[in-house]
């Protein structure tokens, strides 16, 4: 198999879908509710999936190189915070670090809470695991490979004119 910019921004845009469907499908089929930490994680796949199928319909346009060159970069660095993000949420599920003040088991001193809706979701608790690693856990594997190959895609030789 050859690695063109077409293959490899339909490989970026099928991993996201497939990624951002299994966490929908955890979350509305499955029950698990995500916390805040989990839904600012969905946000680089809301971003990467509409770029990176652009990415795929234009990458045999010689014309729009450089425009699929600086997206695909885009979907890298979208990938790459997102890491850190995935990281950063694993490790407070880990108990390596506190997890943010958004979590339901931090204390933020209101002495009289809202009691009307659902409490907040916890962020410091995996709800699911698979192999002792968390779906955060997952995500920010997904997301380095992701990054990965964005990264490898921004500078394949049939691209880069520069």
């Amino acid at each position: 198999m050859t690695l063109t910019p077409t293959s490899l921004a339909r490989l970026i845009f099928l991993i996201s879908s497939a990624t951002i469907l299994a966490a929908l499908i955890f979350e509305h089929i499955g029950g698990l509710e995500p916390c805040p930490l989990c839904l600012q994680q969905r946000y680089a796949y809301y971003f990467v999936v509409p770029v990176s199928l652009i990415c795929w319909l234009i990458s045999e346009d010689a014309g729009k190189a450089t425009l699929y060159k600086y997206a695909i970069l885009a979907c890298g660095f979208a990938m790459l915070a997102n890491t850190a993000l995935g990281t950063y949420h694993a490790g407070a599920e880990w108990g390596f670090w506190p997890g943010p003040s958004t979590c339901a088991a931090v204390n933020t001193g209101v002495l009289t809470p809202d009691l009307s809706g659902p409490p907040p979701i916890d962020c410091t608790n995996a709800a699911w695991r698979l192999f002792g690693i968390s779906m955060a856990g997952y995500n920010a594997m997904i997301s380095l490979g992701l990054f990965a190959i964005a990264s490898f895609a921004s500078c394949n030789p049939a691209q880069c004119k520069t």
